[in-house]
């Protein structure tokens, strides 16, 4: 039996990340040019941006641990703000049946 990987629209990345079309775009030419680590598109779709679920998934999941911004919040409000956008993120991902491993 095949199994059928999720495909994310633009409209289902910009809920996760809670940005523009825009901001996702310029990710986008940025992750072409080599200048980010965002996730490209896949390939093979006729100028339709379409992610794999998974890519976006393991995406969000190293963005939990990564750098801290330059002005750092008190630890509390950091951990809020992470424990925040992970269930932000897991509540869009279920809504196309995907699940995040628990990293804990």
């Amino acid at each position: 039996m095949r199994v059928i990987e999720p495909l994310l629209k633009v409209e289902d990345v910009m809920k996760i990340f809670g940005t523009s079309k825009v901001t996702i775009y310029r990710w986008v030419n940025e992750a072409r040019a080599g200048k980010s680590r965002f996730p490209a598109p896949l390939n093979g779709y006729k100028r339709r941006l379409l992610w794999s679920a998974d890519t976006i998934a393991r995406f969000c999941e190293s963005q939990a641990v990564a750098q801290p911004p330059v002005s750092v919040p008190s630890p509390s409000k950091q951990a809020k703000s992470v424990q925040e956008r992970r269930a932000h993120t897991e509540t869009i991902l279920a809504g196309h049946g995907i699940k995040l491993s628990s990293s804990k």
